[in-house]
C-alpha cells in the first residue's frame, strides 16, 4: 500500500512540474528572433493622431519565407474595458479567439486563416489593454508551403517557419505604443 501512494505522488508531482514547464515555456521571451530583442531603433514610426495612437514597426518582418501582406498594422483604439471571448475556429469566417499571456502581458487574439496557391494567409487580431483602453492591432502574413521548394531552401522555410514568433513580434510593436488624446472619437456611432 505504501508504495502505491509514493506512486501516486510521483504521478502528481511530475504533473504538476508538466503544468508549471509548458506554462512558464510560453510566457518566455523568444530571443532566436532579431525582431523581439528590444532592437527598435531602426523601426518606422506610424502614428494616427485621429485615432490617438502612435507605434514602430518593423519597415518588414526579419524573414526570408514569411511575408507580411497588411502591413504596417492597422490600429484600433476603444474606451470600452478589455474583454476577451474565447470561441471559434481558425478556419471559420469569424476565426478562432483565445486569451494569451506573451512576456508577461495578456492580449486576446483572434486568427482566420485561408490558403491559396501554394500559401497560407493568416489575419490577425492581437487585443491589449494600454493606458484604460483596448487598443486592437490587426494585419495579415503570408506564409508558404514549404513542401513547394527544394532543398535547401525547404528546409530553411521549414526552419523559419518553426522559430517565428508573431506573438513576440507584436509584443514588441506594443512595447512601443504611445496613446494620445484621438482628435476623432470613433466609439460613438
Amino acid at each position: 500500500m505504501n508504495r502505491n501512494i509514493l506512486v501516486a505522488l510521483a504521478v502528481i508531482i511530475l504533473a504538476i512540474a508538466a503544468f508549471v514547464w509548458f506554462r512558464n515555456r510560453d510566457e518566455s521571451p523568444d530571443t532566436s528572433n532579431p525582431a523581439v530583442l528590444g532592437e527598435t531603433t531602426s523601426w518606422k514610426s506610424f502614428s494616427d493622431p485621429a485615432r490617438g495612437v502612435a507605434f514602430k514597426y518593423p519597415e518588414t518582418l526579419p524573414t526570408k519565407y514569411i511575408q507580411a501582406v497588411d502591413w504596417p498594422p492597422q490600429a484600433a483604439v476603444a474606451t470600452s474595458a478589455y474583454n476577451c471571448t474565447e470561441g471559434g475556429a481558425e478556419s471559420e469566417r469569424a476565426g478562432k479567439t483565445e486569451k494569451r499571456t506573451i512576456n508577461g502581458r495578456a492580449y486576446c487574439v483572434t486568427k482566420i486563416i485561408g490558403a491559396a496557391a501554394g500559401s497560407t494567409y493568416t489575419q490577425y487580431a492581437y487585443a491589449v489593454e494600454k493606458g484604460g483602453k483596448t487598443v486592437i492591432l490587426t494585419f495579415s502574413i503570408r506564409t508558404p508551403q514549404c513542401a513547394n521548394y527544394d532543398e535547401p531552401q525547404k528546409s530553411e522555410c521549414q526552419s523559419e517557419v518553426a522559430s517565428f514568433s508573431v506573438d513576440n513580434l507584436v509584443d514588441s510593436i506594443v512595447d512601443t505604443l504611445e496613446l494620445g488624446t484621438p482628435t476623432l472619437d470613433y466609439d460613438k456611432g
